[in-house]
């Protein structure tokens, strides 16, 4: 995609992008300049990170929680059949 510079050295995101992405009014845009080639990351304002954050980590938890259930599940198995293999013996 291409957007024109202006007189100002201002130029705008393509409406596609920002609905990608999720750019929203206020966002920061941190410019590099890497071997000629521009990178630009959007910058969400500080709530909206947080936000984000906030709902990955509920994520995790969850998987966390999930993880450590299906562990316990495992462990009663493997006492469970041994107990089995032990009476059979």
């Amino acid at each position: 995609m291409k957007t024109l510079v202006s007189l100002r050295k201002q130029t705008s995101i393509p409406a596609t992008l920002c609905r990608e992405i999720g750019i929203e009014p206020g966002w920061e845009l941190d410019w590099q300049l890497k071997e000629g080639v521009f990178e630009v990351t959007p910058v969400p304002p500080a709530p909206e990170l947080s936000r984000r954050i906030r709902e990955r980590a509920r994520g995790w938890k969850i998987f966390a929680e999930r993880h450590r259930e299906i562990t316990e599940d495992q462990r009663q198995w493997e006492r469970e059949n041994e107990e089995r293999e032990g009476r059979q013996a």
